[in-house]
């Protein structure tokens, strides 16, 4: 590890990475925890012994950008011997703005559990005048895979399991409740 003051201070003022950051002629704005731990390369491949035909120095390197970012630690891992270089990690803590809830402009009836080749009908409501300002009388909807009765397990949505066609219309009243 690097303990001494004049190491760390001779390592700040000569390291390409740093120098570079410091002339602002790369990864501008950019910031690196102060480098603590023994450089992580060139090592004999399985091994934590370094090749010294090769200049030991840092190689694998963590910046971060960013106002709410605090960084925590900053090591390289000496467990992970597959190259000749060992990779290093970082832990930051941030600060989030709270997610919003989605809201969605359309609501869908709760189907029944369905096991037949028999088709389906289903119904949904297009709300906040959506239909008048998007609708068409032709759509496809994706059919995605629920978590739980109230949460579909959507990834991407640009994959469903399946789409579906379906024909629509612009209202429709089924036992006195207008759709």
């Amino acid at each position: 590890m690097i303990k001494a003051k004049k190491e760390n201070d001779l390592l700040d003022s000569n390291e390409q990475l740093k120098r570079a950051m410091r002339k602002k002629e790369a990864f501008v704005d950019f910031t690196e925890q102060p480098i603590t731990f023994s450089p992580t390369y060139r090592f004999y491949v399985g091994s934590t012994d370094y090749d010294l035909k090769r200049t030991p120095s840092w190689c694998d390197r963590v910046l971060y950008k960013g106002n709410s970012i605090t960084p925590v630690s900053y090591t390289s891992n000496n467990q992970v011997l597959v190259s000749d270089h060992l990779p290093v990690q970082a832990i930051f803590t941030m600060r989030l703005r709270p997610m919003q809830t989605i809201s969605w402009d359309v609501l869908f009836e709760q189907l029944p559990t369905w096991y037949t080749t028999v088709p389906l009908i289903g119904r949904f409501q297009h709300m906040n005048g959506y239909w008048s300002r998007r609708g068409s009388y032709l759509d496809w909807v994706g059919v995605y895979p629920i978590i739980d009765r109230y949460q579909a397990s959507i990834d991407d949505c640009t994959t469903p399991l399946r789409w579906v066609w379906i024909a629509t219309c612009y209202d429709q009243t089924v036992q006195s409740q207008q759709y």
